[in-house]
């Protein structure tokens, strides 16, 4: 708890506990007015979560029924979360990647918000093609706790459980053999790593070759921070 709070601040927090009770009415946007004193003082909490379920209503807007408040949302909420903080922003748009996850990671990755302990929590969850998209984007800086989070999510990828099997039954000629079954139960040969199936694709685990590429990708970014972060460890002593 601060010691004093200056008539500024004062002035600045009851507007903002008014925004954040107006804001939680369906109809209600902010103006440019308000757009321009939400981001020049940076508030955030509470009432950047509701930014940013209006910024995803007015995505959801057709066109023809936008008004210029739909448009404000859409031109200043990444403004807005621009000037944030890491900590701020990753609050924000990591309290909704379901509803819009293509403008989720479009925002995350624009502005460099990768955090690893959130993908963790999403991979746990089951959402692994919002995960994957969001692998590979990166952080402001790094530290070594930062790489330790980033190490427990890199193992966490590489014991997925499997999701498809594998089974032994006799071909045509009655022989018996082995054949992949993959996780939406197609038949391949036990040779095909991924699913050969149209509109499928999924190896084993359930993922696509793009995300394991991408996992890949995410490993070798690892070691390269680490080995980073070692050096500079040695150069200061």
């Amino acid at each position: 708890m601060p010691n004093k709070v200056t008539a500024e601040q004062l002035q600045v927090e009851i507007l903002k506990k008014r925004y954040e009770k107006l804001l939680t009415q369906p109809d209600v946007f902010p103006n440019q007015r308000n757009w321009e004193f939400i981001i020049s003082n940076r508030l955030c909490g509470e009432i950047g979560v509701l930014l940013y379920r209006k910024y995803l209503v007015a995505l959801y807007t057709e066109q023809v029924d936008q008004t210029e408040y739909h448009q404000l949302a859409l031109d200043q909420f990444p403004e807005y979360i621009k000037a944030l903080d890491y900590t701020d922003a990753v609050e924000i748009l990591y309290s909704d990647t379901t509803t819009n996850p293509e403008a989720a990671i479009r925002l995350i990755k624009d502005n460099q918000l990768f955090d690893p302990d959130r993908i963790y929590e999403m991979v746990e969850y089951g959402d692994l093609e919002t995960a994957m998209e969001l692998l590979n984007a990166f952080m402001p800086t790094y530290t070594k706790e930062d790489l330790f989070s980033m190490q427990e999510l890199l193992r966490l990828l590489n014991s997925l459980p499997d999701k498809g099997r594998i089974v032994r039954s006799r071909n045509i000629l009655g022989q018996m053999v082995d054949r992949y079954i993959c996780p939406n139960q197609h038949s391949n040969p036990i040779e095909r790593e991924f699913c050969s199936h149209s509109d499928c694709g999924l190896n084993i685990q359930g993922l696509t070759q793009k995300q394991v590429d991408a996992i890949k990708q995410y490993a070798n970014t690892v070691n390269v921070l680490r080995e980073m972060l070692q050096d500079e460890e040695q150069y200061q002593q």
